[in-house]
């Protein structure tokens, strides 16, 4: 109290000196966080919006609007990896694993990193590389993050060389937090400044940063997340003004075999009912012209209570569904974890796809603990949500 006055109560009442100076930097690194993320974003937004007038101002000309489509599609891409890095980053991001071709993903994420860059990134690979069941979305923002690190720290332009190689430890040479076994090991070196002495031990802790007001400290905070999140390990060796060098290991699965590039991305035609909840009408309207096109016969719901309710209408009729794909979070309703288990209830061997933009969700990384049959995580194109379903639906063949 001063004066008689009391003194108003702020979020830092109680606090030593230290740890309220911690708390105050810890906003400013938020609030820096937050201003680079919302640029981003519109700069995306903008690309999106843009392409999309200029196609219908041309859609006399279907070679220029075919075009403005690629570019509209390509910047969606980028802020679903932007909305993934922070939900990587905020809680850990539950890796949706699948058998990857890790050399190939590592050959395309660099590709992208590499865009109008003033860097040359040379990539080569032990042939054969081993593949790992591992989250194809985490594992090219993990490279993506490593290279776009290696080209800021090189502003005159140089190269960054990437290799990935299969990497078998023996009791004898590994070491924790890596057991003994298989795995696949990548490499990004770079020719940049290098990393001081006192810094190597933080580069990984969120928010810490040497760019100033341009690093968010986010990048290589999200990298180890996703490598740990992995079962692996990553470790850096850098000599100030002769570049850095980053090693990460994965886990590998020798005998793997992931999913052809023609597979992955054609639109897999198909029959058979398909019962699909989401509370976005926008997202049941193209789901299910997606769906209908490819052959299936589709019944939307808008929530959790109405799918089971669906379900059990048309069981009681002796009609039945052949796949159910419920979206995981409804707000003010019942999601899709609580409709699959009443489902399931009804019908045991009843396959269900879970669906969320919340990838963090424990459930969307170990799906088949609680008797789902696969996820498909969101945004998905045309051809990944077919390519789910028809696993899906053959899994009962």
């Amino acid at each position: 109290m001063i004066l008689g006055v009391p003194l108003l109560r702020t979020p830092f009442c109680g606090m030593s000196a230290h740890t309220a100076v911690l708390h105050i930097q810890k906003l400013e690194s938020i609030r820096t966080l937050a201003a680079g993320i919302a640029h981003d974003f519109n700069n995306l937004l903008t690309a999106i919006l843009g392409n999309v007038a200029l196609a219908e101002l041309n859609a006399g000309n279907p070679d220029l609007t075919c075009e403005l489509l690629k570019e509209a599609r390509s910047a969606c891409q980028r802020a679903a990896q932007l909305t993934q890095q922070l939900l990587t980053f905020s809680k850990g991001g539950t890796p949706v694993k699948t058998m990857v071709d890790v050399g190939r993903l590592v050959k395309e994420a660099a590709s992208l990193a590499a865009r109008g860059s003033n860097a040359r990134v040379e990539t080569s690979q032990a042939e054969p590389t081993w593949a790992a069941n591992a989250d194809p979305g985490q594992l090219a923002q993990m490279v993506q993050n490593l290279l776009i690190n290696a080209i800021q720290s090189m502003p005159d332009g140089g190269e960054v060389r990437v290799r990935v190689e299969n990497d078998k430890l023996s009791a004898e040479t590994a070491s924790p937090p890596l057991r003994a076994g298989a795995y696949v090991r990548i490499e990004v070196r770079d020719q940049g400044h290098g990393i001081a002495p006192e810094n190597l031990d933080k580069i990984f802790l969120p928010f810490f940063t040497t760019k100033g007001p341009d690093g968010s400290g986010l990048g290589l905070a999200v990298v180890h997340s996703i490598v740990r999140n992995h079962d692996g390990d990553i470790k850096v060796e850098s000599t100030p003004g002769s570049g850095s060098t980053f090693r990460v290991w994965i886990p590998a699965e020798p005998e793997g075999r992931p999913a052809s590039v023609e597979a992955s991305r054609s639109i897999r035609p198909g029959r058979g009912r398909i019962l699909f909840m989401d509370d976005e009408p926008a997202v049941r309207t193209i789901a299910s012209t997606i769906l209908f096109q490819a052959g299936y016969d589709v019944t939307c719901v808008a929530d959790g209570k109405e799918a089971v309710e669906r379900f059990s209408a048309e069981r009681s009729q002796g009609h039945t569904f052949d796949l159910a794909i419920l979206d995981l979070t409804v707000p003010g309703g019942i999601g899709g974890s609580a409709a699959a288990r009443a489902i399931l209830e009804l019908e045991p061997a009843m396959r269900i796809i879970v669906s969320s933009g919340y990838c963090n969700d424990p459930v969307m990384g170990e799906f088949r603990r609680t008797g789902l049959s696969g996820v498909l995580p969101k945004p998905y194109t045309p051809a990944e949500l077919c390519l789910v379903v028809d696993q899906v639906l053959r899994l009962g063949n």
